[in-house]
């Protein structure tokens, strides 16, 4: 039965499909109030801790391995002696699963992306102290602006941008009709509209 509703689903998916998405700015010079309330460790994650990875995140090695080739950047928490929470990062462009599309960025900005947190280690503050890891390595290296793409229903990540002071800058509406593609983007201000038309219609 399960078997039927999954290929129904696929079927239903490539027939017609809606995303809606929130785009979210943040400033490098971001203040984090607060801790972990847990022991942690937080620190890039290098392309020889794959092994390490796939040991709490399965299957996970070969997507790590294609990000690492493309450049992109992976911060991580590791509590009890194990990863529990990552978070990537790309730059230039990178392809958006969920809008089927790439996000095309300026030299000095990033792009945040699959920020994730073991169920279990939720509600602990650890994405904060992440972000403030990620935040400060990343200013560092003279980017200004960062960007994140989160959808309408993650409210859990919702909060987390809000909490950030992160500030959204407009929704991209994403329809797929029998494979065709329809974009739509509503921005916050003007100024917002040209900077989203650069990033996902150019």
């Amino acid at each position: 039965m399960n078997n039927i509703r999954t290929k129904l689903g696929k079927i239903l998916v490539s027939v017609f499909k809606r995303e809606r998405m929130f785009v979210f700015e943040h400033d490098t010079d971001i203040c984090f109030l607060g801790k972990p309330k847990i022991r942690l460790k937080v620190d890039l994650v290098k392309e020889k801790d794959i092994s390490e990875i796939v040991k709490t995140f399965k299957d996970f090695g070969k997507k790590a391995k294609e990000r690492f080739k493309l450049g992109h950047l992976c911060f991580g928490a590791k509590a009890d002696g194990k990863y529990v929470h990552l978070k990537w990062v790309a730059f230039n462009e990178s392809y958006v699963g969920e809008i089927d599309r790439k996000i095309h960025i300026g030299p000095t900005e990033a792009y945040l992306y699959d920020s994730y947190t073991l169920p279990e280690y939720r509600g602990l503050g650890i994405t904060s102290a992440v972000m403030k890891k990620t935040v400060r390595y990343l200013s560092d290296m003279g980017i200004k602006k960062i960007y994140a793409i989160v959808r309408y229903d993650n409210y859990p990540m919702l909060r987390v941008k809000e909490k950030e002071g992160a500030r959204k800058i407009g929704t991209i509406l994403y329809t797929k009709i029998l494979g065709i593609k329809f974009y739509k983007i509503m921005a916050q201000t003007e100024e917002d509209r040209k900077k989203l038309t650069e990033m996902f219609l150019k």
